[in-house]
């Protein structure tokens, strides 16, 4: 059996991270933190956020607690503008906010994404690519947000009621598979910051 990166701790004994928006979270995302789960002994799920955004942080971290409880789920807030993904500068900031959120040292993160290899780097960790081409679960949240009804398997059942809510005729689609634009729904204001 290998080593982890703690003092000679089996493999099981590292710490995981997934990192996302998870707007909305999709059996995907549900993939990917299975892998992980799979993978380390203790994982991280970090929501990311920014005010006014279609689904709410909040809910979308509530979605993560009640899918994963044995998890520590983290919602970072991002309030101000930040370099956009690929920038150098974007990394280095994503990296400290992770850092004071989840001091102890993380030794792999997990993702489907390019992104996820730089941020790795930033953190002094490994990068684990899951599903890039998404070929176990092909579907994506811009996908269930364009139309959520043509791809209402993918979604989970703690996500279904935001939907369902939006749109007023939202079981009647849900069995159709039909389009329709969804409005985002009030949901509790409350911020979780590090």
């Amino acid at each position: 059996m290998g080593l982890g990166r703690h003092g000679g701790e089996a493999d099981r004994a590292i710490r995981g991270l997934v990192i996302g928006k998870f707007m909305p979270v999709h059996n995907g995302h549900r993939y990917l933190i299975d892998t992980a789960l799979a993978q380390v002994a203790r994982l991280t799920i970090v929501v990311c956020s920014s005010p006014g955004e279609l689904i709410p942080g909040p809910l979308r971290f509530q979605w993560m607690q009640a899918l994963y409880p044995q998890v520590h789920v983290v919602h970072l807030v991002q309030e101000a503008s930040w370099s956009p993904r690929g920038h150098p500068a974007c990394y280095g900031r994503w990296a400290q906010a992770l850092q004071r959120g989840h001091p102890a040292p993380i030794d792999l993160v997990f993702g489907s994404e390019e992104y996820i290899a730089p941020l790795a780097a930033r953190l002094g960790a490994q990068a684990v690519m899951v599903d890039r081409a998404r070929v176990a679960v092909p579907i994506s949240a811009t996908a269930i947000r364009a139309n959520p009804w043509a791809h209402w398997a993918y979604i989970p059942e703690v996500v279904r009621p935001y939907f369902l809510a939006a749109s007023g005729d939202g079981q009647e689609q849900a069995k159709r598979g039909s389009s329709s634009p969804c409005r985002s729904r009030n949901a509790s204001r409350e911020q979780h910051r590090f």
